[in-house]
């Protein structure tokens, strides 16, 4: 039998304060956690103003939260993270010298943390574990940041991967690019993918809404103005189609301005952050297509969950989008990256064939059948134990 651990999972943004796919994740693998021996402390920034949700509204008495710094701004005005917050989080972790705990779980953003968790876990002989949903490297950081500003996130990354004793990686790609862009020993590597609820996914009811459906945050290189193109060049062929775009961020204003421009005011929606993950989950079930133009995702978590419902996908086809091998099926496309003439083909292909949703979604989990939160909560428990089982090979 194994042995009981006390887990610290360490995270800047958790659920329910904060949604996206690392906090997905995080989500469905902690409630999965105390039928494999693990108990999880959330070690996050102070996201609640009185208390933090204490052990009976969880629903799960194997979670403990702690605060170990003041809630700042994860992003800056211009959208790019805040060195700010990056540097109080990470001075923050020191606090995990104090208190008990068997293993260190950190996601990998933003990244100076896991050289303060390096010296924490030195300190408390404990391993370090992180997870890592995306690698960037310095010709990305370099244009993320221009100037100083791109070489030292260059360097952070490339030091910070130095740093764990292990590394859970949400994709193949991801772990492809560990191993040849960062340089990190493959044997500390290890292959932890995401999933799909599908009893959750089931019991949604689908919110009758637009005929395309983009969820996720409003930053530039998402690239949700190349939609809004498509979706003009759509209607000036007779499509009347409509989206509803989920989502926040700094780029909202700018593009509620392009959507005017277009004369599109009137068939797109803003419906901003939803309060949860099911919320989001019935308007992509009432959805026909969903859409992304992403250029840049790790995983593409709302892709799979599309697909799984029997909702087709349209997404970019760039090499640093993971969520394009999970669409090269009857059931979604892949389009050219930045190009609206070819997203708007796409998508009136998809909305002229005559789909079966229940058809999609069979082909694409016969397809894709370790993507469930099962198997990556066993994994991901089997790493937290050091179990060697839990080491899948990454193909060169």
């Amino acid at each position: 039998m194994s042995r009981r651990l006390n887990v610290a999972i360490v995270s800047d943004a958790v659920a329910p304060f904060h949604l996206g796919g690392k906090e997905t994740r995080y989500e469905e693998l902690i409630s999965r956690l105390a039928a494999h021996d693990v108990d999880v402390t959330i070690c996050t920034m102070r996201w609640w103003s009185d208390s933090p949700p204490d052990d009976e509204e969880s629903g799960a008495r194997h979670i403990r939260w702690r605060a170990l710094c003041r809630r700042w701004p994860l992003y800056r005005a211009d959208g790019t993270r805040s060195f700010v917050q990056a540097a109080a989080f990470s001075l923050g972790c020191l606090r995990l010298v104090r208190g008990r705990y068997d293993v260190i779980e950190a996601d990998h953003m933003p990244g100076p943390q896991l050289i303060t968790l390096r010296i924490v876990a030195t300190l408390k002989r404990v391993p370090l574990q992180a997870s890592w949903h995306e690698v960037w490297g310095r010709e990305y950081w370099r244009a993320y940041l221009p100037g100083i500003g791109g070489i030292v996130g260059a360097l952070v990354e490339a030091v910070s991967s130095r740093c764990p004793d292990r590394i859970l990686a949400n994709s193949r790609g991801t772990a492809a690019r560990l191993i040849d862009v960062l340089g990190v020993d493959p044997s500390r590597v290890r292959l932890v993918e995401n999933g799909v609820d599908l009893a959750g996914l089931a019991r949604c009811v689908p919110t009758s809404g637009a005929d395309l459906l983009y969820a996720g945050r409003l930053i530039e290189h998402k690239r949700v103005d190349v939609l809004l193109r498509a979706l003009e060049l759509l209607h000036e062929r007779g499509e009347a189609v409509r989206l509803d775009i989920i989502g926040d961020g700094p780029a909202r204003s700018a593009l509620e301005e392009l959507c005017a421009e277009l004369g599109l005011a009137d068939h797109v929606r803003f419906l901003g952050s939803l309060a949860t993950a099911r919320e989001v989950w019935s308007h992509m079930k009432g959805a026909r297509v969903f859409v992304s133009a992403s250029e840049r995702e790790g995983f593409g978590l709302s892709v799979i969950e599309s697909m799984a419902m029997g909702v087709p996908a349209v997404v970019a086809d760039h090499p640093d989008n993971e969520a394009r091998h999970f669409v090269t099926l009857d059931g979604g496309s892949c389009a050219t990256p930045g190009d609206s003439a070819d997203f708007a083909a796409h998508i009136a292909a998809l909305l002229e064939r005559d789909r079966n949703p229940v058809e999609v979604s069979e082909r694409f989990l016969q397809t894709f059948p370790e993507l469930n939160w099962d198997r990556c909560a066993s994994l991901f428990a089997d790493a937290c134990h050091g179990r060697a089982a839990s080491q899948v090979p990454i193909p060169a």
